[in-house]
């Protein structure tokens, strides 16, 4: 429960939300993700301890989380950290191959080559890619209007900004 002192001396207090990096969570979560599936993984196949934005479960309990801290606690903020792809070399897991695939309508037929920098949908694979960070934002953030239409949303931005969308998905710059 936040502090009833920090209300009292006038204070904001605002919940600081890892998002998809689970690398500190409990070994049995993330043995259980890792047996499911839902981890992100490098173009050379290497899993990472990172939810996979593209798998809906995935994105269901971030945003469940979310939606308890802001049901059940006296809040008036959520900062998002991590909120992005770990590097440019995720994630290439088959649950993106597919989704990304069924967003432009047909199959990826060099996968991860043709999607990495110098193949034919780098562009759009990066764009995409960008998005499923971008849309899990505002679905955040519709989700706690919901609730409690005065609790602030914000994220930690990468700082290499312009090239953080290619990077690790984040277009805090084209919003």
């Amino acid at each position: 429960l936040p502090d009833r002192g920090a209300k009292r001396a006038g204070l904001e207090v605002h919940v600081w939300k890892v998002g998809w990096n689970i690398e500190n969570a409990p070994a049995e979560f993330r043995q259980r993700r890792r047996r499911e599936g839902r981890l992100q993984r490098s173009s050379s196949g290497t899993t990472k301890e990172w939810l996979d934005p593209a798998i809906p479960a995935n994105v269901e309990l971030e945003l469940a989380v979310i939606r308890e801290m802001a049901a059940r606690y006296d809040i008036d903020g959520i900062h998002l950290d991590y909120i992005r792809y770990p590097s440019p070399d995720f994630c290439y897991s088959p649950a993106t191959k597919k989704a990304f695939e069924k967003n432009i309508g047909y199959p990826v037929r060099n996968w991860p080559r043709g999607v990495q920098d110098g193949g034919s949908l780098a562009d759009t694979f990066r764009t995409w890619r960008a998005k499923q960070i971008s849309d899990f934002g505002w679905r955040a953030r519709y989700e706690l209007r919901g609730i409690n239409p005065t609790i602030k949303l914000s994220p930690a931005v990468f700082r290499a900004h312009p090239s953080c969308p290619a990077s690790v998905g984040h277009a805090w710059g084209q919003a």
